[in-house]
Parts: structure tokens; sequence; C-alpha cells
């Protein structure tokens, strides 16, 4: 009884909710990681400024025309 409780004590699974044995994320290369941190960082920044530049235009009351060449 003992040796059980000590068992089910030191399960690494223990506090994860709807993730099974099988399913746990694996460790993935630094080199991964870093790449879809940059995308993820990449994608933010241009979202933010996409969201300044439209905040700006309505601030300053222009509007998108086109330039003739």
């Amino acid at each position: 009884m003992i040796l059980s409780l000590l068992l089910s004590a030191c399960n690494p699974y223990r506090g994860f909710h709807g993730v099974d044995k099988k399913g746990m994320k694996k460790n993935k290369l630094p080199s991964q990681e870093i790449k879809e941190d940059y995308d993820k960082m990449s994608k933010k920044a241009k979202r933010a400024y996409k969201k300044e530049v439209k905040r700006r235009k309505k601030r300053l009351g222009t509007k998108e025309t086109s330039i003739p060449r």
C-alpha cells in the first residue's frame, strides 16, 4: 500500500488535465525554438505596426490615395 502511494505521488503526469502519456510534447531543438519565437515576434510586430498606422490615419484624418507616378 505504501509503495502504491509513493508511485502515485511521483507521477510525472500528475496535475495535467486532458493530456495522455503518449501525447506529451517532446523537446525541440534550440534552433527550432528560436525560429518559432522569431516568427511569433515578427507576426506580433506586424500586427502592432498595422494597428498603429490605422490609429494614426484615423487621428490625422488622412485618406489612403494612390500617388500618380
